[in-house]
């Protein structure tokens, strides 16, 4: 029977950086560290200082970790909005997690970070874990959906462009609405 209608949400998968070392069984995606998936020893390094990576920071840290935060860009959490921003980085002081910006990570080795600012490296030791948190890019794995029949195709949410939750449950509704 074809459908009037195909919406498509299948959400995103988290971006892995090209860094050497980056497949190490101490690398952990941000999705792992939330939810627990294996233990995280005390000093955590954590790669992506955008709103995903601040949140891991703030979490980790409210866990007794030690945290370091790195970002490329000259500040974190560029795209996120001054009230929320403003109360977050407030956490994240209080909570003493150390952030690196103007930092790229060039090389993960065991128990160490190898990061380059402003044309010098520098190695920062006694890291037990690193957490990557450098964004996501949309599923885009539409094979299921290219039954001809079907008049139309919807993609929403993260499917369409990553962002928080609050977009996804907007686009949804629309969508409702919609059909």
């Amino acid at each position: 029977m074809p459908f009037d209608e195909v919406v498509v949400a299948t959400g995103a998968d988290p971006t892995v950086p090209h860094i050497p070392g980056v497949d190490s069984n101490h690398v952990f995606s941000a999705e792992d560290a939330l939810l627990g998936r294996g233990p995280l020893g005390k000093r955590v390094l954590i790669v992506g200082g955008g709103l995903v990576g601040c949140e891991v920071a703030d979490f980790l840290s409210a866990a007794g970790k030690n945290v370091i935060l790195t970002e490329m860009l000259p500040d974190i959490a560029p795209h996120v909005d001054p009230p929320s921003m403003t109360f977050l980085r407030q956490r994240l002081r209080e909570k003493n997690v150390e952030v690196r910006t103007s930092s790229k990570v060039v090389r993960i080795s065991e128990g160490e970070v190898t990061l380059e600012k402003e044309g010098e490296e520098k190695i920062i030791g006694g890291i037990d874990h690193v957490v990557i948190a450098t964004g996501y890019r949309p599923k885009r794995d539409f094979n299921a959906c290219t039954d001809s029949s079907w008049s139309r195709i919807r993609v929403i949410g993260d499917a369409s462009e990553p962002r928080d939750a609050l977009w996804a449950i907007y686009e949804g509704a629309k969508a409702a609405r919609e059909i």
